[in-house]
């Protein structure tokens, strides 16, 4: 994970992902890559990777990549990480909305604000949580990607309920 040289890198990720089971050290080596590799063969193999590891720990991976500036205008890293946090966002939404305030990402921001709408009427308070986010934002084009990511969500929608916060902050 170490080796200067990215093919190796890439290999040692794969290696380490294959069965699917990971020690705790070797996750964490793995959320360091994701965090600081310049190299952008590393973060995508570290997204595809992280597709194979349970929800839980996908975690460390997904924020670190989240955070990387240099993949917002890539064509395909910011696909590949929303398929590795997909699952996760899924099995915890607060999170989630925490992710798609601070990346760096708009695509993957409005993909997790329209995964976290999707689930409106189970689980309102996550919603509502996003809301408040994007009332309290002082980024006007985070505010439009995440509002786009919720219309995603509704469309087909003939009466969404609504948020509990909705109408204060809009």
């Amino acid at each position: 994970l170490l080796h200067p040289l990215e093919p190796m890198r890439v290999a040692a990720i794969q290696m380490l992902v294959d069965d699917r089971q990971i020690e705790p050290a070797h996750l964490q080596h793995l959320v360091e890559l994701a965090r600081h590799d310049r190299g952008g063969l590393v973060r995508s193999f570290l997204a595809s990777a992280a597709t194979k590891l349970p929800p839980k720990d996908r975690w460390g991976i997904v924020e670190s990549l989240a955070m990387r500036s240099e993949d917002a205008s890539d064509i395909t890293q910011p696909l590949m990480i929303w398929y590795a946090a997909e699952s996760a966002v899924a099995s915890d939404l607060s999170r989630g909305v925490k992710i798609a305030i601070a990346t760096r990402i708009p695509k993957l921001s409005k993909y997790i604000a329209r995964r976290v709408t999707s689930e409106l009427e189970r689980s309102p308070a996550a919603v509502n949580e996003l809301v408040i986010a994007i009332g309290a934002s002082p980024y006007p084009e985070q505010q439009t990607v995440l509002l786009e990511g919720m219309t995603d969500a509704l469309k087909g929608w003939r009466k969404a309920p609504v948020p509990a916060n909705w109408n204060e902050v809009s």
